[in-house]
């Protein structure tokens, strides 16, 4: 009497099938033969491709202010490879193109230009969209709403941030200001006391960090060359004059 046993080996990428058949005796019949297949990759990837957008080096937000004609800088991501194929760009529910500025398997760059002037912020906002999935089907999409053309002067999208408030130099090493701007301009930065005594002035050219359209991050550090001396205890007065005009005001606690 015959028997037939299956024996399966399973690796990353193949499945290996080996028959054997036996006689009554308990030994291997003359004939046997094994069949490899290959298959999908069994590894499996639960998770999906990240992607981020950036403009001029710099993220994008919602409500974030853009360029008339601006590039984004798209960085799509995988933990295995990235599905080029399924890439979609739109921009207002229009597709987009883009090219690839680098590629490898797990992560592509690529840019999308707009090749036509936006709408201002009086008229609409407008909203990007991409897609993209990896390999395994695993799908992302990122989105982008409510991002604005600046219309008129230079102002701020959101208040003029300050912090550590309360301030002390003997715990906290630098002060962070933050704020969003409707487009680039000359900045100057001043700290100044209640009676108008200027204690602090730093400028930023239109373009660079504290000067650039979007999200700005300024740190400066109390026993820096820009502050004239020592904060003493006390409230002192934040004043952000974009292109001559003061556009935004804070308040930082001096407390030792």
């Amino acid at each position: 009497m015959e028997k037939e046993k299956i024996k399966a080996v399973i690796t990353r990428s193949t499945l290996a099938v080996l028959l054997l058949v036996c006689v009554s005796s308990g030994g291997l019949a003359k004939d046997y033969f094994s069949i490899t297949l290959t298959v999908r990759d069994i590894h499996h990837d639960p998770n999906p491709p990240t992607i981020s957008v950036q403009i001029e080096g710099r993220s994008v937000w919602n409500n974030d202010y853009i360029k008339v004609r601006p590039n984004f800088d798209l960085a799509i991501k995988d933990d295995v490879a990235v599905a080029p194929e399924s890439i979609m760009v739109t921009l207002d529910g229009k597709g987009l193109g883009y090219v690839t500025v680098n590629a490898t398997q797990k992560e592509l760059n690529l840019r999308a230009g707009v090749p036509y002037n936006l709408e201002e912020e009086s008229i609409r906002t407008h909203d990007l969209k991409v897609e993209a999935s990896d390999t395994y089907g695993n799908k992302t999409v990122k989105e982008l709403t409510g991002l604005k053309v600046a219309s008129g002067l230079v102002k701020l999208n959101g208040p003029l941030i300050i912090t550590p408030v309360p301030f002390s130099l003997a715990r906290d090493k630098e002060i962070t200001i933050a704020y969003n701007m409707s487009s680039d301009a000359l900045v100057t930065l001043f700290f100044s006391t209640p009676t108008g005594r200027q204690e602090m002035k730093a400028s930023f050219p239109p373009g660079t960090e504290g000067g650039s359209i979007g999200y700005n991050e300024i740190k400066l550090q109390p026993g820096s060359q820009v502050f004239q001396r020592p904060l003493a205890n006390g409230i002192y007065i934040l004043q952000l004059i974009a292109e001559g005009k003061q556009i935004g005001k804070a308040y930082l606690v001096v407390y030792q």
